[in-house]
């Protein structure tokens, strides 16, 4: 097996700092980290600040003699983990909180048990070659961790802080790596999941078990929100994400009910998957593009989502997706499976045909919010297309846009649905102009709302009616 080396130093115009330069093996490319002088100086240089691990058996990351080499890689120093020719796994420690200036993951599989300390890499991190680093318990804080066909994972109430830069650095991973969340978890803060890989390839964060990744609102991430946003895809803000172009996908996935404590944030060629008994966003769900994914009978429970054209939400069969927050957008839901809205449902940003292949429930605290400004299904007004049973409840409520101005009639296929249960619990319409009515007679058997006409009276019925008044009059006076 071949290994990666340092290869090249200097100094960014653009960045306004140190670059070093690590050849990655058999890849044909280097990873560039950002360094202070000293680091950068060091790194390129034959071996003076370079510091390879040493110790077979694992051990104590400020015990010199671990080293080669001796001597502790301190903050102007890299730190280099690559297999031994009696083993590629170890696990390393440390008794106190410790800071380095790079380090590097070359074809090894570390544990770090930090045992509640803080590792401190001013310089990145970097995972590759077929490596594997798994964080248990303290903090690991870095301006980047890289993930290159590569594995790294959280554990036992393990932090990964990745400040990032200004536009730059994060979390990046690229070549189907994979950040794993396991045995009670932890929590990411700074840029994370910032870029996709190269053509075909995937990479993963993976929630599953017990895990729970926990994702606090960050300046380093998106601006303008409160709360946890974990961002997964393509941003299609190029100054913001210079990888945009690569045609790989990012993937996160929830199994055996993990939660994200946070909001999710789809970009294109970003997957959001639940598997083995699905799991929660606590937050929500933004979609500017990409998939979800509810695979078999998982269970999936959000707060809001929002989606924009081209989003798709996939529910397998015997999976259900329960929304207990107001859902806006146009993403249809496909695959058979059943979805809830219990919180609020406006299909699409303005009028839009949504379909589900599967069942419906609108809850009874739920209010469904339809549009009317014409009388095309999709385009003018709002539609839900359900194959499967719809089960109304709740509120309706309608309104007009764009000055329209309802006829008699005009008719209006607000739901189409294979089989229908229930009523809402209460309507409300928008006022007519006078002499015309709604008729929601047809609303729930075929999905209609219509405008009738108030027929005026006949002229001979006024006649006798203005006569009987005449005879009472009378009737009064004689008496």
């Amino acid at each position: 097996m071949g290994y990666g080396e340092f290869i090249s130093c200097g100094f960014d115009m653009n960045s306004l700092a140190m670059q070093v330069r690590y050849r990655l093996s058999g890849r044909g490319c280097a990873w560039v980290f950002r360094a202070a002088l000293v680091v950068a100086v060091s790194a390129c240089g034959a071996h003076g600040g370079t510091n390879e691990w040493a110790n077979p058996l694992g051990g104590d990351l400020l015990e010199s003699t671990n080293w080669n080499p001796v001597g502790v890689p301190f903050t102007n120093d890299v730190a280099i983990f690559r297999p031994l020719s009696q083993t590629n796994t170890f696990a390393v420690s440390t008794v106190s909180d410790l800071a380095m200036g790079s380090v590097v993951v070359d074809g090894a599989s570390i544990e770090l048990q930090l045992s509640g300390y803080t590792l401190a890499v001013d310089g990145g991190i970097l995972v590759t070659n077929g490596g594997g680093a798994m964080l248990r318990s303290g903090l690991l804080s870095s301006s980047e961790l890289g993930i290159v066909g590569a594995s790294a994972g959280l554990a036992g109430g393990a932090a990964i802080d990745v400040a990032g830069y200004p536009g730059d650095g994060g979390l990046v991973m690229h070549d189907r790596g994979l950040l794993s969340v396991v045995d009670g978890g932890g929590s990411l803060t700074g840029r994370v999941l910032w870029a996709v890989m190269g053509a075909d390839e995937v990479a993963r964060i993976r929630v599953e078990g017990e895990g729970t990744l926990f994702r606090p609102h960050d300046p380093m991430g998106p601006m303008g929100h409160s709360g946890a946003f974990l961002e997964v895809g393509a941003n299609p803000n190029p100054g913001m994400n210079p990888y945009y172009d690569a045609l790989g996908t990012a993937v996160v996935e929830l199994a055996g009910g993990a939660a994200i404590d946070g909001t999710v944030i789809l970009y294109d060629r970003g997957v959001l998957r639940f598997v083995d008994g699905g799991g929660q966003v606590t937050g929500g769900l933004t979609m500017t593009g990409g998939t979800v994914h509810v695979e078999g009978g998982s269970l999936v429970e959000l707060g809001y989502m929002d989606s924009s054209p081209g989003s798709d939400f996939w529910i397998d069969p015997n999976g259900r997706a329960r929304f207990s927050g107001q859902v806006t957008g146009s993403a249809d839901f496909r695959g058979g499976g059943a979805v809830e809205f219990l919180g609020g449902f406006s299909p699409g940003n303005s009028p839009a045909a949504v379909s589900f292949e599967g069942n419906v429930l609108l809850g009874s605290n739920n209010i469904l919010t339809l549009e009317l400004g014409g009388l095309v299904a999709g385009s003018e007004h709002d539609q839900l297309m359900v194959d499967g049973n719809l089960a109304f409840g709740g509120t309706m409520e309608v309104s007009l846009i764009d000055l329209f101005d309802p006829a008699a009639g005009d008719a209006f296929r607000l739901f189409q649905f294979g089989s229908s249960s229930n009523t809402f619990a209460s309507i409300s319409l928008p006022a007519l102009d006078g002499g015309l009515a709604w008729d929601t007679t047809r609303l729930y058997s075929e999905g209609w709302l219509s405008v009738l006409a108030i027929p005026e009276p006949r002229p001979i019925i006024v006649a006798i009616g203005l006569l009987i008044g005449v005879w009472g009059l009378r009737r009064t006076r004689r008496s």
